[in-house]
């Protein structure tokens, strides 16, 4: 097992040829967004960015809660995706000889959002779905998300259509790096209003 989780290294002859897996959850939320977060304009720490932190306890009861007895946690763990050309550091992953499972904590979510107004998060958990699947080589077609605000935790069920569409939202975040394109912006137009980016956005 230790092989197979120090051999994603192999996968990574240097961190620049790949997009943070964060890159394109932004990019399925605002093209825009993504765009000026890739010229390393950053926003500051968020509220969601600090409870991402306080996962390690809800992972001591993870496996038993998920009926995932005979899975092993393993925190923290760096993945590359050859396929779609990005990398990522994964909260935790949930390891068995047959199988691989992708987890991330996230502040407000349910499984009924992800589908919805959450999707760009589903877009994460896909990438990481297919990054950690090429990382230890093991069939990867669930993703574990936990709620960091009432500590609900489901797994959801990686469809082909999903894998689909998570291929193309990296061929066009790609594409839109590297010609310098002006992407359109979002259609929900009601997420300009919070958004750090504003006041520099094109399309403010």
């Amino acid at each position: 097992m230790e092989a197979a989780e120090a051999s994603h290294h192999s996968l990574a002859p240097g961190d620049r040829e790949y997009l943070p897996v964060t890159l394109l959850k932004e990019y399925a939320y605002c093209p825009t967004l993504a765009t000026l977060k890739a010229a390393t304009i950053w926003e500051p720490e968020t509220s969601s960015m600090r409870y991402a932190k306080s996962i390690e306890p809800r992972l001591e009861t993870l496996t038993s809660r998920l009926g995932l007895e005979g899975y092993r946690v393993v925190r923290s763990l760096r993945v590359y995706s050859r396929r779609l050309g990005l990398r990522g550091v994964l909260d935790a992953a949930l390891v068995s000889e047959r199988e691989a499972i992708p987890v991330e904590a996230k502040l407000r979510v349910t499984p009924r959002t992800l589908y919805t107004r959450a999707h760009h998060i589903l877009a994460q958990l896909v990438a990481y779905t297919i990054a950690l699947e090429e990382t230890l080589r093991r069939p990867s077609w669930r993703a574990a998300v936990i709620s960091l605000e009432d500590d609900g935790a489901w797994l959801i069920r990686v469809k082909p259509w999903m894998r689909t569409w998570v291929e193309r939202l990296a061929r066009e975040l790609h594409e839109t790096l590297r010609e310098g394109k002006t992407p359109p912006p979002t259609a929900h137009r009601q997420r300009c209003k919070a958004c750090w980016y504003r006041s520099i956005c094109p399309h403010a």
